[in-house]
């Protein structure tokens, strides 16, 4: 509480004055079910809009995401705060401060692209590798291709921090879902360049039709990952426009082959919103400048500095060791070095 006085405390000596400090609101960082929860964002299954950004529906969102006709039906803040009316939902009380609006909530990258299109994608990818190891079973295959990216990481000297920790089957494809890699986030977003290597290395690009069509996505998937890393906007936005196109055609063809297949290629409405990544990223706005790893990584280090080994709980003595664990393990900060760029701030 005392803080808390103490704030009340200075409003009230400064009442009638200029505040000494002001504040611009730029972006909020945040998932697609937070939106929906705080921001009245819709669902991905909404018939009347399935996008806060635009008038994408779940009829036309496919169509949307692989050509610019969605600029045409971008939804300003009147269309926006319209669309809340429509659909019974309430105004968040920051929208009532200027220039915010529903293009202040930011697609994130993480939640987009590495928990979701680059996970399906790799997950899709790997599972087209399976038949090409050897093995009684698959479980046999997922070992020896378990041990193929060993050695991958072992030749391109890739680090440990950056390497999957297991692969397993079910990190692969569980039962009775569609495939997609099952691991953290960061692991992800550093194993998906090397999936065009692993479809050169079994020949993928000189295979079937299917094959080479399954090639395709690895590579655009591996270029934009690389474009993201090496900060290449342009190349980002063109590998990762050709990755949203792929990926859709072989869904496509794989309808075409069998009209009841919904696990293979099966595409979800993230592919809308990283297509809304793009095209920030196409005017110069670089993903790594609002996605969430810094805010969930500040979660998770917080949370690693208040582990408890027993003891009587008090929150002013938690609150203290939580302070000078962190201040024990961050580098006091020197003045006379030169300020970092903000590519520093991006990892």
């Amino acid at each position: 509480m005392a803080p808390l006085g103490w704030h009340r405390i200075q409003r009230k000596a400064w009442k009638g004055s200029n505040m000494p400090g002001k504040a611009v609101l730029l972006q909020i960082r945040s998932d697609w079910d937070w939106n929906q929860k705080v921001f009245g964002a819709p669902q991905w299954n909404e018939l009347k809009s399935c996008c806060w950004l635009c008038a994408a529906k779940p009829d036309n969102w496919k169509a949307l995401s692989q050509n610019m006709a969605r600029l045409d039906q971008s939804l300003d803040k009147a269309a926006y705060l319209e669309l809340l009316r429509e659909r019974g939902k309430e105004m968040n009380p920051l929208f009532q401060l200027p220039n915010v609006s529903n293009d202040t909530m930011m697609p994130d990258w993480m939640h987009c692209v590495d928990e979701g299109v680059g996970a399906m994608a790799a997950g899709q990818v790997l599972k087209e590798f399976l038949p090409f190891y050897p093995g009684s079973n698959q479980d046999e295959r997922c070992a020896n291709l378990w041990q193929h990216i060993q050695e991958l990481y072992q030749e391109k000297g890739w680090p440990a921090s950056r390497r999957l920790k297991k692969l397993t089957l079910k990190d692969i494809v569980k039962p009775k879902k569609p495939p997609e890699l099952d691991c953290k986030a960061h692991e992800v977003r550093h194993f998906c360049p090397l999936l065009e290597c692993l479809c050169k290395a079994k020949c993928l690009h000189e295979g079937t039709p299917h094959h080479k069509a399954v090639y395709k996505v690895a590579k655009y998937c591996s270029h934009m990952y690389n474009s993201l890393e090496n900060d290449n906007l342009q190349e980002l936005v063109k590998a990762g426009r050709k990755f949203i196109s792929q990926y859709m055609a072989l869904e496509e063809a794989v309808c075409n082959w069998d009209v009841n297949e919904t696990k293979l290629w099966h595409s979800k409405p993230k592919f809308h919103l990283f297509a809304h990544i793009l095209d920030l990223a196409s005017d110069g706005n670089h993903p790594k400048d609002s996605w969430n790893y810094r805010d969930e990584t500040m979660v998770g280090t917080v949370q690693s500095l208040s582990f408890r080994r027993g003891g009587k709980f008090q929150p002013g003595k938690a609150t203290e060791k939580i302070l000078l664990r962190w201040m024990a393990d961050t580098p006091r900060l020197n003045l006379r070095q030169p300020a970092q760029g903000s590519q520093s701030s991006r990892i």
